[in-house]
C-alpha cells in the first residue's frame, strides 16, 4: 500500500492519469450486494459505475452539501456532548 500526501501528485493519480490506477485489491467478499459496492468493483464496471456517480461531486454540489453535512454534525456533537454529561463512559460503537 502506498500513502501519498502531496497534492499535485493525488490530483495527478486520481484525475489525469487515472486510466493507469484502475486496478483495485482483490477482497474476499462473498455477500453478492457488497460485491457491487463501487470500493469493490473492478475496470470497466467501476469506470461505467464512476461516470455516473462523479456528477454528483461537482464542488458546486459539495459546496451546497457543507451546510448540510455541518449541520448534522453539530447536532451529533451536541447529542454526545449531552451523553458525556450524563455518563463517564460512551459507547460509541
Amino acid at each position: 500500500m502506498l500513502s501519498i500526501a502531496e497534492p499535485e501528485l493525488i490530483k495527478s493519480i486520481l484525475v489525469k492519469d487515472f486510466h493507469i490506477f484502475s486496478e483495485r485489491r482483490k477482497l474476499p467478499i462473498i455477500h453478492p450486494i457488497i460485491k457491487k459496492s463501487i470500493f469493490l468493483l473492478e475496470t470497466q464496471d467501476w469506470k461505467r459505475c464512476r461516470s455516473i456517480i462523479s456528477p454528483t461531486f461537482s464542488s458546486a454540489k459539495m459546496r451546497k452539501l457543507s451546510p448540510i453535512v455541518r449541520n448534522c454534525l453539530n447536532n451529533y456533537l451536541n447529542h454526545l456532548q449531552s451523553l458525556a454529561e450524563q455518563k463517564s463512559n460512551i459507547d460509541l460503537k
